[in-house]
């Protein structure tokens, strides 16, 4: 819990370089478990687990405030899979 509070309180410097990034990446440069993450948008672990490794994609309110707590970093196109992917002939 202790490390929401900190990542709130110290955003990220305006001059750093934005870099996009998954969720799961974004989660482990920041330091932050499922709950964490779930806490600092409102919502589960258990969801936060499922977008994290792919099972589904996040609803639209769900990623505006993903967005704004990754800093833009994590964008809805990260969660899309190329149609390569889904078993598309």
């Amino acid at each position: 819990m202790r490390r929401v509070h900190r990542f709130l309180l110290n955003p990220r410097p305006s001059s750093v370089r934005m870099r996009a990034m998954n969720l799961g990446q974004w989660m482990h440069r920041q330091g932050l478990t499922d709950g964490e993450v779930g806490v600092l948008i409102g919502r589960s672990a258990s969801t936060i687990n499922r977008l994290r490794r792919g099972v589904t994609r996040p609803d639209w309110p769900t990623m505006i405030r993903l967005r704004e707590a990754t800093d833009g970093r994590v964008k809805p196109n990260d969660f899309i899979q190329p149609a390569e992917h889904r078993g598309a002939a």
